[in-house]
């Protein structure tokens, strides 16, 4: 005789399953393929040391796991941003089943916050190395490549829109005026871009007559099978690279031309939740790691509080205001 329904095991909360299910669920939230990849070392970590220690079930997780995997991490030496991420995961997860009453939500309060020691500020490309930059985008050799005219076009556009690598190689040959695109936690975001930089977009895509890619920026080269393929994150990088080595500058990476526009922005008075917003940073501490003021724009702060002390012209004083005793009578 067969079990009643209600008395069935249930199989969804086993291990595999409950994978399974958060990565579906993350999908169909939109979240970014970067930010699964991180999750699924999490969840990876966490079911293999739970298997060694006889728990294949969700239902079986007890606080008294969660502790000890925490325990592990620490004893392997992870640092803490690695530790933090796997927390963030599990509680993700813990999240995920607790609305399928598979786990206790309580479980939730098992996984701590691990203090990350603040990064060191990144800054922004030298101001004269960009200015090289800029000149160098709008110089017009007599033979340009598609690669020359993708790469300068790519440049500015990075600049203007303060977009993330992950996000800049997501917008859309049909979409590039404000494109939209979805950020590393899984929100769309809208990017605002200037005429200048379509100028250049407009030049590098009137040079693409053969392809029909839907990618705006898109991989050239001599290797036939990925022609028209969407440029790589690494392909951001590689052109980065290239800038530098042609214009015999120092090294940068493609983050800090997005500090450099905040920063631009910030020393031309824009104010700080605008640069937030250009930004799409709901915090405004994560911008100001983002900013650095230069001596010109600290210059005219100096300037500035020199005319509210600098010695007034000599002048007759005004006369003297009626002493409290004047006013009793």
């Amino acid at each position: 005789m067969s079990e009643p329904a209600h008395q069935l095991r249930r199989t969804d909360s086993l291990l595999d399953n409950a994978f399974e299910g958060l990565v579906r669920d993350l999908k169909r939230r939109d979240f970014s393929p970067k930010t699964i990849r991180t999750y699924t070392w999490a969840l990876e970590d966490l079911f293999a040391f739970l298997r060694a220690q006889g728990v294949e079930d969700l239902a079986d997780l007890s606080r008294d796991n969660l502790e000890r995997w925490q325990d592990q991490l620490l004893d392997r030496r992870l640092a803490a941003n690695s530790r933090q991420s796997a927390s963030t995961a599990v509680r993700k997860l813990l999240n995920w089943a607790a609305d399928r009453d598979m786990v206790d939500w309580r479980l939730e309060r098992a996984l701590v916050s691990v203090k990350i020691k603040r990064r060191k500020k990144r800054h922004p490309i030298p101001r004269p190395d960009l200015l090289r930059i800029i000149e160098w985008a709008w110089w017009e050799p007599r033979r340009m490549s598609i690669i020359d005219l993708r790469d300068r076009a790519l440049f500015m556009y990075l600049l203007v829109t303060a977009l993330r690598v992950s996000e800049v190689v997501q917008v859309l040959r049909s979409d590039f005026v404000a494109p939209i695109v979805v950020q590393k936690g899984g929100d769309e975001v809208t990017g605002h871009t200037s005429p200048s930089a379509l100028d250049l977009v407009q030049r590098y895509l009137a040079a693409r007559k053969h392809d029909d890619s839907p990618w705006l920026w898109i991989k050239h080269g001599n290797n036939i099978n990925a022609e028209g393929e969407r440029l790589s994150d690494s392909g951001v990088r590689e052109m980065c690279t290239r800038i530098a080595l042609e214009l015999q500058i120092a090294k940068f990476s493609p983050h800090r031309i997005r500090h450099s526009s905040a920063s631009y922005m910030a020393n031309k008075g824009v104010s700080a939740p605008i640069v937030a917003t250009w930004l799409h940073h709901a915090n405004l501490d994560t911008v100001m790691d983002y900013i650095e003021i230069d001596d010109e724009t600290l210059l005219q702060v100096s300037e500035t509080m020199e005319k509210l002390v600098r010695r007034p012209s000599p002048r007759p004083l005004p006369p003297a205001s009626r002493g409290w005793r004047d006013y009793r009578r």
